[in-house]
């Protein structure tokens, strides 16, 4: 993982160790070109509706974010490269992380918190 920059993931992907990041661009982008919001993807991860497309844009966000100049070919290319199943597993940890759902981080949701309600009489 890069410390340079906060957020940042580095995972092995098409042969090289790589940066992904997403930012709130990134995850606006990815819902505007995938034409759903970032949560109707993830839970699309359970339900096996993900392709290949999906996968690469959200893939190509990720390494944009971090700072990286690929097209959205060329990330296509890794994708196929590295095999589709296994991008899978990494597009889940970048979204998990960006949404601050990931294992790493197990700080309730606001929803569950008590912390901040108070008692009204």
């Amino acid at each position: 993982m890069n410390k340079n920059i906060e957020g940042t993931m580095r995972i092995h992907f098409a042969g090289k160790e790589r940066d992904f990041k997403l930012t709130f661009r990134n995850l606006a982008s990815i819902e505007e070109r995938l034409q759903k919001p970032v949560m109707q993807i993830v839970n699309g991860f359970t339900a096996g509706n993900i392709g290949v497309s999906n996968v690469s844009v959200i893939l190509h966000e990720a390494l944009l974010g971090a700072g990286g100049k690929y097209t959205y070919e060329a990330v296509g290319d890794m994708v196929l490269k590295h095999g589709f199943s296994n991008c899978l597993s990494i597009v889940s940890d970048i979204l998990l992380k960006s949404m601050g759902l990931d294992q790493e981080n197990e700080q309730k949701l606001p929803l569950e918190s008590n912390e901040n309600e108070t008692e009204q009489v």
